[in-house]
């Protein structure tokens, strides 16, 4: 007898999908912006075109010191299949970002990271 597979993980409570199409830009960044302030961190991810809406997205954040990203992860996802013989892989992306503090001394720190 096999051992059961572990359950899925918990989706982050703090989780922004960004879209190419659905909303602007900055509804992104101010929803990240509250994200961070509520829980310290935000997972922000996208998949195919949007990816370069989030990039864009996480560059403000950076550029404003409001967060540092923590982790990266790239890969590629198959989607429905769609009726299709072979299905379509989409590029996808996703960050987590963590709140810079406002400390003076932490602000240092956190440049030192960012370079």
């Amino acid at each position: 007898m096999q051992p059961a597979p572990p359950p899925p993980a918990a989706p982050h409570p703090a989780r922004v999908q960004v879209s190419v199409s659905k909303k602007p830009l900055y509804f992104y960044v101010n929803l990240a912006k509250r994200f961070l302030q509520e829980h310290g961190e935000v997972q922000m991810s996208a998949l195919g075109l949007a990816i370069s809406t989030l990039v864009t997205a996480v560059e403000i954040l950076k550029s404003g010191n409001w967060a540092v990203e923590t982790s990266i992860v790239t890969g590629l996802d198959t989607g429905g299949d769609g009726g299709r013989e072979r299905p379509a892989q989409k590029p996808s992306m996703s960050l987590i970002l963590t709140e810079l503090s406002k400390d003076p001394a932490d602000a240092r720190l956190g440049m030192l990271l960012i370079r």
